[in-house]
């Protein structure tokens, strides 16, 4: 009789752990349209993060003049402030471009009465979009673009890489926390979006592209170093992170255990991660004019 409970207690024991694991292990998927269900990291992420990385957009930006429709388009990843409602991005998908279209085709910018970067002779537009499936057995989803307009960004001149925008219409997703709190040694997550792809050649010898949208991985890095006062830079503190990302991380929020943003990933290289504080990302929240 006692044999049989302890195989019945560890039975339950066993069964209890089975049960405990799966939300932990299901932190580790989710499901992102077009793509269907996928690994969104290396291993299960900490509930709050989870929850938070949800909610993070796709920034998406055209560039068109009355002669050419299609000069140039951007992507990459952006999120909503929960206290004010707007969207936050990396300013260099507008300020690069600009770059590239005078270099290119000569086409000049002008900086607006509201510090905002505007093209001359062009035009641009922006759109948020949030990819994920609203179901996670299904591929049905939620994907909307919404129309943005940009209300403010760090001023030229300065490394202060951040844009917002601000959206007329409601957009599915959640506002994201801004902490101050952060530590040399803390584990963070680096949430965003990014597009792969491969190539092969048709029997002409032509190269044709094979791209994967919506590719989404949340990153987990340590806090290498935080740069303060550095001499040629004009934001308050840049985080030093272990990972590197790819193209199209930028603008993605960089998060801490509890879900909160941190800070904003702006760059990256063979081997580490930069971004750019909440606290600066502040700084230019507080520069619109209600």
């Amino acid at each position: 009789m006692k044999e049989r409970r302890s195989i019945l207690y560890a039975f339950l024991i066993f069964a209890s752990i089975l049960v405990s694991a799966k939300p932990s292990i299901a932190q580790q998927y989710q499901v992102v349209y077009p793509n269907g269900k996928g690994a969104i990291s290396e291993k299960p992420l900490p509930p709050p993060v989870y929850e938070s990385q949800k909610n993070i957009l796709v920034i998406e930006g055209e560039f068109f003049s009355q002669n050419n429709p299609n000069l140039f388009s951007v992507w990459q990843t952006g999120f909503m402030d929960a206290r004010s409602g707007y969207i936050i991005s990396a300013r260099h998908g507008l300020v690069e471009t600009a770059m590239t279209l005078l270099g290119r085709y000569g086409l000049d910018y002008k900086i607006d009465g509201q510090g905002i970067l505007r093209g001359v002779g062009y035009d641009y537009r922006f759109y948020a979009l949030t990819p994920a499936a609203t179901s996670s057995s299904t591929r049905e989803t939620a994907t909307k673009r919404y129309p943005l307009s940009v209300v403010a960004m760090g001023p030229m001149g300065t490394d202060n890489d951040v844009i917002v925008f601000k959206s007329t219409e409601k957009i599915l997703a959640q506002g994201l926390e801004m902490t101050t709190k952060a530590a040399v040694g803390e584990t963070v997550y680096f949430s965003g979006f990014t597009k792969s792809s491969l190539h092969f050649h048709d029997p002409d010898g032509e190269t044709v592209y094979v791209t994967f949208q919506n590719l989404k991985f949340n990153v987990e890095s340590i806090i290498v170093s935080m740069f303060e006062n550095v001499r040629a830079s004009k934001v308050k503190r840049t985080y030093l992170l272990t990972r590197s990302v790819k193209g199209g991380f930028s603008g993605g929020p960089i998060l801490n255990k509890a879900g909160k943003v941190i800070a904003m990933g702006i760059a990256t290289d063979e081997m580490f991660s930069y971004a750019i504080s909440s606290q600066d990302i502040s700084t230019v929240l507080s520069s619109i004019k209600k």
